[in-house]
């Protein structure tokens, strides 16, 4: 699943703008990937369409955050178009299921953090492990890398952590 998506990542980051010629901008010498923020609308993409990601903002600083996600993939015509589901900790289970539904539809989703109250009593199941385990979403994987030309305390890090997801489901 790790290599599918990967490959999907590639697919949706390729550029947009193969074919297009500085002629958008003649008065400025830019870069190439440059040019497309003179567009006011994205150019259709060259490579396997656009593809529709469910954005899910949560709660806390997600709807923020999922204003400059669109802001910048708009600004670097990414060939993606997002369907927003309105899911916070105080959603029913319709909502719950609605975004269930969309995330299956698209097989891709970006989600904000749903806050949890944890003075729940433990048989309460919250939206986030409701979404994992009805999406069979059992493990996080985050790789973890130095980026080179930046000073660090330790060099050469390159860790895999491989989290699980479902709270002991």
């Amino acid at each position: 699943m790790l290599a599918a998506a990967s490959c999907s990542v590639k697919a949706i980051l390729r550029p947009a703008l193969l074919g297009h010629s500085r002629a958008v901008v003649p008065e400025l010498l830019i870069p190439w990937r440059n040019v497309c923020l003179y567009h006011t609308v994205p150019p259709p993409a060259k490579y396997g369409g656009r593809h529709t990601v469910t954005m899910i903002p949560g709660d806390g600083i997600g709807p923020e955050l999922m204003v400059h996600v669109k802001r910048i993939f708009r600004l670097n015509c990414v060939p993606v178009d997002f369907e927003e589901v309105w899911m916070t900790s105080a959603s029913n289970a319709n909502e719950v299921d609605q975004a269930i539904t969309a995330i299956r539809r698209n097989r891709v989703a970006l989600k904000g953090n749903i806050a949890t109250d944890h003075r729940l009593p433990v048989s309460y199941k919250s939206h986030n492990t409701k979404l994992r385990t009805t999406l069979d979403l059992y493990a996080s994987v985050v790789h973890f890398k130095t980026f080179p030309g930046v000073e660090t305390r330790h060099k050469d890090i390159d860790i895999i952590v491989v989290r699980e997801n479902t709270e002991g489901e």
